[in-house]
Parts: structure tokens; sequence; C-alpha cells
């Protein structure tokens, strides 16, 4: 394997994709446009990166992935051929880097073997590895001692590393992430007569939602006074956005608002640092960090330090790292990990792959199959 790895952060909702070694992804909406209308000149079948931001007002967008699970592999295969093409200028065909690949925490056995069989048999990955994108926020860090919240499109987790120890019994996950809030957007956007359904006007709220100090958190209904912020669409139609701004997201720390039963990041948190050995939690929360692009949220750091201190003992001392960069901390753990020759002994081989099958995933050692 003398090729230089490729590092992949493959999320609900982006791609984030580039060599080991290199500080900044390339990325890639994890998303496929089919065209709604018959062509007059010419033929396009289907719109993916740039051209489906172009012309994704007359496309039918799909999301290969849900919540950490595989649901459409030909629509990700075009996803990944598209990516090593274009990105990497490489032959789809045979693929000589081996490949470091984020799943998330619970992802299903079905998911694993498919995306496994989709590099190893279509693209020819000479080698491959799966890791946490958790584990991967806290080796970018430079840290050995934390809990990693990491709050993605599609889910949120909690995993508790002790002096480079994983300690599985941490594992929490929540199905509930910034989709969600995109989505609730969408209904509060609906109560003020702004009706968006189909699936490139919901394209259109996501980016709403990413835009800087649209959407924020706050830290009581006191606290929501009328700071109204107007959001222009692209047709000129004006959004006059006001406790929507708080509201959208909150959802985050209280997922009953939507109906959903699991519980909110501040809990998650809490039950993985409280499902470690007593003697270390005082380190681990004194040393947590934030992960996924879920967590820029204006305010969301000083929300959660303000009701984690509410919910623990005064004299615990807890400190909230949140690097600007956490949307990509993952692939920057895994591009520096990558890279180093002691990270050899976690390579599954197309060798291996070919001799045992699926087998084989089950018995390599991952920094994924610690926990899953």
């Amino acid at each position: 394997m003398s090729q230089t790895p490729i590092v992949i952060d493959l999320g609900s909702s982006m791609i984030k994709a580039n060599y080991s070694g290199v500080e900044e992804p390339m990325r890639l909406l994890n998303a496929i446009g089919y065209p709604k209308y018959d062509a007059i000149l010419g033929e396009t079948n289907v719109f993916m990166a740039d051209s489906l931001d172009a012309s994704k007002g007359i496309c039918k967008i799909d999301y290969p992935m849900h919540r950490g699970t595989l649901l459409d592999d030909k629509a990700e295969e075009l996803l990944f051929e598209h990516l090593f093409k274009s990105c990497f200028s490489l032959h789809s065909s045979s693929v000589d880097s081996p490949m470091l690949l984020t799943e998330n925490a619970g992802t299903p056995k079905s998911t694993r073997l498919a995306l496994a069989e989709l590099l190893f048999e279509t693209f020819n990955v000479p080698a491959l590895s799966m890791a946490l994108p958790s584990v991967l926020s806290l080796y970018a860090s430079g840290a050995t001692t934390g809990t990693v919240l990491d709050v993605g499109d599609g889910c949120s987790t909690a995993i508790s590393i002790f002096d480079g120890y994983l300690i599985p019994s941490t594992l929490q996950r929540t199905d509930v992430g910034g989709r969600d809030v995109t989505f609730s957007i969408q209904r509060m956007l609906r109560r003020l007569g702004c009706v968006m359904t189909s699936s490139s006007e919901l394209e259109l709220i996501r980016l709403m939602k990413e835009s800087p100090s649209t959407f924020m958190f706050s830290f009581s209904k006191d606290s929501m006074s009328s700071q109204r912020v107007d959001y222009t669409l692209p047709d000129g139609t004006v959004l006059p956005l006001n406790e929507e701004r708080w509201l959208a997201p909150e959802l985050l720390f209280s997922p009953d608002l939507i109906g959903v039963e699991g519980v909110g990041v501040v809990s998650l948190l809490t039950n993985s640092i409280l499902s470690a050995d007593r003697d270390i939690r005082s380190s681990l929360y004194n040393a947590i960090w934030l992960s996924g692009g879920s967590t820029l949220f204006n305010g969301f750091a000083s929300r959660l330090s303000f009701d984690l201190a509410k919910s623990t003992k005064k004299t615990i001392k807890m400190r909230i790292s949140a690097p600007p960069e956490r949307r990509y901390t993952a692939f920057l753990g895994g591009s520096i990990l990558a890279s180093l020759d002691s990270f050899r002994s976690m390579w599954l081989s197309k060798v291996d792959y070919e001799e045992s099958g699926s087998d084989s995933l089950s018995r390599y050692r991952s920094l994924s199959s610690m926990v899953c």
C-alpha cells in the first residue's frame, strides 16, 4: 500500500473527503437529483455536486443515506464514482489508494457490508478501514481523554475515551439531528404563510439553517426577546424570522417538541459520562469536545454549558471545547491517523476480504468495531 490513503467522512448530508495529510477536505452533497421533467434539448439522467446545485429546481433530490443507514446503494455508487473521478482524478474502476471511511455508532451491519462490497468489488480499493467520527474528532484535538458530543445531520452521539482507551459502555445515541431542525423550520415557515414542500425547497431551508446568525440558541424563554431577522429567498420573498430563530434548533435539547421520546444532547452527554467508572468521571466532565456541523448554531456551546451546570453538582468542574473547525474534525483526525505507519494494523486488505468475504469484516480490528 504505497499510495496515499483517502479519508472519507461519510455523513448523511455531506461527504468530506481528501488525501490523508491534507488539512481541509473537499465537500460533496451526499444527494442525487433526478429530473422531474422531460428534456427538450439533450438529456441528463442524474445531477450531482455542482450540477445539482445549479439545477435543483427541476430535480427530485434523494439522499442515499438516512441517519447513517444506506438506503440506496446504486445512488451511493454514482456519488463515489463522481467523487473519485472529479475530485481525485482516479479511474473509478480501479482506485489504488487505501480508504479510511467513517461510520456512525449504531450503524447497521448491512450498511457496513454494502459499503465494503461497493469499495472492494466495484472500485477495487486495496484496503479499507472504518472509524467512528467521534473518535477521530478527539484524535484531531490531540487529546487522549474526553467525552465527544457529535451532533450530525441524522443523529447525535456521545462517547467517552480515557487515556486513549475507548469505553464501549459509554456509547449513547439518539436519532435526532440537523435534518430534524430543517423539517422543524419547514413547519414553522408554513405558519408564516410560506409553504415549501418539494425536495429542492427543503435544500433552500437547509441553506437557510446553515446561514450565519439566522438560527441560534437561548438560555431561557425570557431571553427570546424580539430580535427579528429578515431572510431573503432566491425568488426575492422576504421571510421575517423572530421566535422561529430559537424554537427550531431547540429540539436538539428537547426532542419531545417534535414527539420524539429520545433524550436531548444534555442527557446524552451526561449518560455517557455516568456510564464510566466513578473515578474517571471528573476527568471526562473536564474534557468535553463538540463535533459535527449541527453544533455550529450560535450559542450552542454556551447553552450546553448552562444546562449541564444546572443538572450536575456544583463541585464538578466542566470544560467544553468547541473548535471552530468542528464541522471537519472527524476528517482531520482521520487525515492524521491514516498517514501514520502505526495505523497499518487497522487496514482490512482486499486479499483478506476476497478470502473470507463478509466474515472478514466482523474479525478485523477497526476503530468502529470496538463498540459497534
